[in-house]
């Protein structure tokens, strides 16, 4: 029963992901999305230039939650219409026809002009409202739920496949502190996300090339010298830094799984 329960979820979850590609392009005909390549076309032209004095600019991650539930209840149908409808008063909430699906359930805008930072924290919680609103679906009163994630990239040009990068992180960080939360990235907190983004991909890396060792280290009992057990314990050895401390790649390895 369990095997048949899990493959039925996996079958909706198929059909839900490609009826949500067909849909895509129909909201995008609509108007209240872009399509994946014009977003990236949008943003990346945007992100090779500088911005003017007094102006900034921000990438926001909306990953949208409550979604499946809906789904499961009312039918992707219905679901791919709200979505729609979603989509263009998020992008109305901020003042932006740079919008576009960046995944199941998750939506990126890029804003350009804005006043300062205080206003980039507005928009940040204007999208948790948009989202978090009751509504009427299908005769039932619904609430979604959003982790928002904010980059302000540097007043520099900078490439758009990194900014995005950044905003899922700060996306999922966002989700890690709760629901309904906003996570904001500034220039000179880059720093350390970056780092933190370079050691996921080393890991992933070390694990392919089998950089990791046990060590062996024996327990023993210091008042009759007799060996009481042996710990096992994990150690990355770095091909161009050498042997790395446990402390500095272990709460990283077990977060990222």
């Amino acid at each position: 029963m369990k095997g048949a329960g899990a493959q039925a979820v996996r079958t909706a979850a198929a059909s839900r992901a490609r009826m949500s590609e067909r849909s895509r392009d129909e909201r995008s005909e609509r108007g209240a999305l872009l399509t994946r390549g014009e977003f990236d076309g949008v943003l990346a032209t945007a992100l090779a230039q500088v911005p003017p004095e007094a102006s900034e600019r921000a990438l926001f991650m909306v990953d949208i939650g409550g979604v499946a539930r809906i789904s499961r209840t009312l039918g992707y149908t219905v679901t791919d219409e709200l979505l729609a409808e979603l989509a263009a008063r998020l992008g109305a909430s901020v003042g932006s026809s740079a919008i576009a699906e960046h995944g199941e359930d998750r939506f990126v805008i890029f804003r350009e002009g804005l006043a300062d930072r205080a206003e980039v924290t507005e928009l940040a919680r204007r999208l948790i409202e948009t989202v978090h609103m009751p509504r009427l679906v299908s005769g039932l009163r619904v609430r979604l739920a959003a982790s928002v994630g904010v980059v302000i990239p540097p007043r520099r040009p900078v490439g758009a496949e990194e900014v995005v990068r950044e905003a899922a992180a700060a996306t999922a960080a966002a989700a890690k502190a709760g629901p309904n939360r906003f996570e904001i990235l500034y220039p000179e907190t880059r720093t350390k996300l970056v780092r933190r983004l370079r050691l996921e991909d080393e890991l992933c890396l070390a694990l392919q090339r089998d950089e990791f060792e046990a060590h062996f280290q024996p327990i023993v009992d210091a008042s009759g010298n007799q060996l009481m057990a042996i710990e096992a314990l994990l150690r990355w050895r770095h091909p161009g830094r050498g042997l790395v401390p446990p402390d500095r790649f272990l709460p990283v390895a077990e977060e990222i799984g």
